[in-house]
């Protein structure tokens, strides 16, 4: 396990199931008080079951929300916490923004693949009005943030 609180690759990310990501995303929005929280608290605020975040703190590379409190306890005590966040929160978001990619290159595969039979100006019109809907979809999250 490296230093960091969340060392997470996109791939693994990918692994995750909706609520742990949920989960995931509540512990860096809540970061300050996870160190004095206990998992049944954790639990009630979250919204996620005991059972999820032991299976997510197992995935992230700790062994229990045990050990991931004190870790984090551990790096948000440093001289260096405001560090290691930034660090956090880059490879976080790093990870976030590999998925969206990796998922607007599906739709943009499944949406050419969905024409591929049809005549040029047909899949132009079509395959270009899919793409303008996606960007308008992208623009409205970026802004939404």
């Amino acid at each position: 396990m490296s230093n960091l609180i969340f060392d997470i690759t996109s791939d693994k990310y990918q692994t995750l199931s909706e609520s742990e990501r949920y989960l995931l995303e509540y512990i860096y929005r809540n970061m300050e008080h996870i160190p004095t929280m206990s998992i049944v608290r954790l639990s009630e605020e979250a919204n996620v079951s005991t059972a999820t975040i032991v299976r997510l703190m197992k995935k992230i590379g700790h062994e229990g929300f045990t050990s991931f409190k004190y870790n984090m306890r551990d790096k948000l005590k440093t001289s260096d916490s405001i560090e290691a966040i930034d660090e956090i929160d880059m490879n976080i978001k790093q990870a976030i923004k590999k998925n969206e990619v990796e998922v607007f290159s599906r739709k943009i595969k499944k949406i050419y693949d969905q024409f591929n039979g049809f005549p040029f100006e047909v899949q132009t019109l079509q395959i270009t009005s899919h793409f303008l809907s996606l960007i308008s979809m992208q623009f409205s999250m970026e802004f939404s943030e």
